[in-house]
């Protein structure tokens, strides 16, 4: 009986998380999709006001004190956010006291997946298990939809893993996903994966390299300068830098 009633609640979850999400997104989206994955070919990166609020409505990784905030505005479905996440680990392992990273949840109309993966991250960090639960759906990007959402809780440690489900269509969960969403828009987020750094929105997604160049040059105060759209070099002129 007890395995009838798991079985039952299992299916429930699931479409209650299928049909809630898009509805979500729906009512999200009301001005209209915003872009793809893609990086958007723009000029140069620009200090947009009130990047702080990312702050309230996005998981904090690293030094919650670091003198370098990244802000990054992503999909877990999206594969340049993957990469884009694996390159910014590294980068802040190399001086994990000086950086802070938010992870801002944009998902895409056109990924399935997308906000029941967000859900799925944010229940997780209920019990303090979101860096490790955004870790391994980017790290198994390529099976979401695949594996069971249960067995990926209990692989990153949530407590109660079969009870995942509920929690990923709990609608102050969803609202949460989404309230990330609409401010990543009053941000200017037109595409994913799209970074700030210490308030300064680029306009493409930069390298390793460059991303390490580029904070070289927050750090003194400076505008940071990309040198040519069509590569990732990173330059910098004069004025001051975003606080």
């Amino acid at each position: 009986m007890s395995e009838r009633i798991d079985r039952l609640v299992h299916w429930v979850t699931t479409i209650a998380i299928v049909v809630l999400a898009p509805l979500a997104l729906r009512r999200e989206f009301r001005g209209g999709e915003v872009v793809t994955e893609a990086a958007v070919n723009q000029s140069q990166p620009d200090s947009i006001p009130g990047w702080e609020k990312a702050r309230e409505f996005s998981l904090a990784l690293g030094n919650p004190s670091g003198e370098i905030e990244i802000i990054v505005a992503g999909d877990i479905e999206c594969p340049a956010c993957r990469s884009t996440h694996h390159s910014i680990k590294k980068h802040v392992e190399l001086d994990p006291a000086s950086h802070r990273v938010d992870y801002l949840h944009f998902p895409l109309r056109q990924h399935r997946l997308a906000i029941p993966a967000a859900a799925f991250v944010e229940c997780a960090r209920e019990s303090g298990r979101g860096q490790d639960a955004l870790d391994k759906l980017y790290d198994q990007q390529d099976s979401l939809g695949i594996q069971e959402w249960e067995d990926l809780a209990r692989a990153v440690g949530v407590p109660k893993p079969r009870l995942i489900r509920q929690c990923m269509s709990r609608e102050e969960v969803l609202e949460r996903v989404m309230k990330a969403r609409t401010l990543g828009e009053q941000l200017g987020v037109r595409f994913t994966p799209t970074i700030f750094v210490n308030g300064w929105r680029l306009p493409r997604v930069p390298s390793h390299a460059d991303l390490a160049e580029l904070i070289a040059w927050v750090k003194t105060g400076k505008r940071p300068r990309l040198e040519d759209s069509d590569k990732s070099s990173v330059a910098v002129s004069g004025g001051g830098g975003a606080r």
